[in-house]
């Protein structure tokens, strides 16, 4: 499907095509993504001119939203919170779930993998999991 202008609406390229494809469809914002415990999608919309630096470093998200209830609040003795010191994760986007959002003009979407500080994985981010089932 395409987004009216005749272009592909997913991304299907590797990290060098990617600022070309965001600039030729528009895109003044990337969504970066991830789903929490509750399967909440969680994230942060990041301006186009920062998009370079996040492919290459991810984005810092708190750790602690991981785990938090239904009401937002931080859930104690996840290991997530106050015994990492309310520390953060980084969500590295994974360029193969990228797409333009048609019902939000000028923004695409990125799922991002969660892995800690020194780049090993939080085993217990559902895509980790799914990935390892």
């Amino acid at each position: 499907m395409g987004n009216g202008s005749g272009a592909a609406t997913r991304f299907s390229g590797d990290a060098t095509g990617v600022m070309d494809w965001l600039r030729a469809n528009g895109v003044e914002r990337l969504r970066v993504e991830w789903a929490d415990f509750g399967g909440v999608a969680r994230g942060k919309a990041i301006a186009i001119d920062q998009v370079e630096h996040i492919l290459e470093h991810g984005v810092a998200f708190c750790a602690s939203a991981l785990a938090f209830d239904v009401l937002a609040n931080v859930v104690p003795g996840t290991d997530f919170a106050e015994t990492i010191g309310y520390g953060d994760f980084i969500g590295k986007p994974d360029l193969s779930s990228l797409r333009l959002l048609r019902h939000e003009g000028g923004t695409a979407q990125v799922i991002a993998d969660l892995v800690w500080p020194d780049g090993s994985p939080v085993e217990s981010d559902p895509r980790y999991v799914l990935r390892r089932v």
